[in-house]
């Protein structure tokens, strides 16, 4: 099992300014691989099963989310979860059915996301890491672009985990998000997401 804290903001356009800052560090959603997750259709906002790259991820919403305001224009729901996953064997005819045929009960989600892991060095500065880097505790700090239903929108995140919680600073959230407001209408997790579509 593992355990997270995360806010999150949906888009129905690019933001240019959250792609700019990314493209500082040459990060670009076009230079991606598609990967493509399928999510049970199960009209709930605190739960989310997943079937992603041959294994099962099953996400619970812990508590209720919470506000908060984490740069000048960035108002938004800080959700804590855990997470479990599980093995798929390569024969399941379950899952092959899921990924191969249109299954009424998944609803397949295309994502090409760019991320970097952050944590702190020793003075208590910024480390910027590959999104594919393992580290003990950090935050994970994604920008995807998605395909569900026909249709194209954008999610930024952050997603601390670990057994140790860095401070993210509202002066980088700045930096990042520019003058863009993310407010609270558009913030919310996966699971809530997938309700919605």
């Amino acid at each position: 099992m593992l355990a997270s804290k995360e806010i999150r903001w949906f888009f129905e356009k690019e933001n240019k300014e959250i792609t700019n800052w990314f493209l500082n560090k040459n990060l670009t959603i076009s230079n991606t691989k598609p990967r493509t997750d399928y999510y049970k259709k199960l009209n709930q906002d605190n739960l989310s099963v997943k079937l992603r790259e041959g294994n099962i991820e099953i996400k619970e919403r812990v508590g209720k989310a919470t506000k908060k305001q984490m740069g000048k224009f960035a108002y938004g729901f800080f959700e804590s979860w855990v997470k479990w996953s599980f093995n798929v064997k390569l024969e399941d005819l379950e899952s092959k059915e899921i990924i191969y045929e249109e299954h009424p009960e998944w609803i397949a989600i295309t994502k090409n996301r760019i991320g970097l892991k952050i944590t702190h060095d020793a003075n208590g500065n910024y480390n910027f890491l590959p999104i594919t880097d393992r580290v003990d505790h950090g935050c994970q700090i994604e920008y995807t672009r998605i395909q569900a239903n026909g249709k194209f929108l954008y999610t930024f995140g952050l997603e601390w985990f670990g057994n140790k919680f860095i401070d993210i600073d509202a002066t980088l959230i700045d930096e990042i998000t520019g003058t863009s407001l993310l407010g609270c209408l558009e913030s919310f997790g996966y699971a809530e997401f997938l309700n919605r579509l």
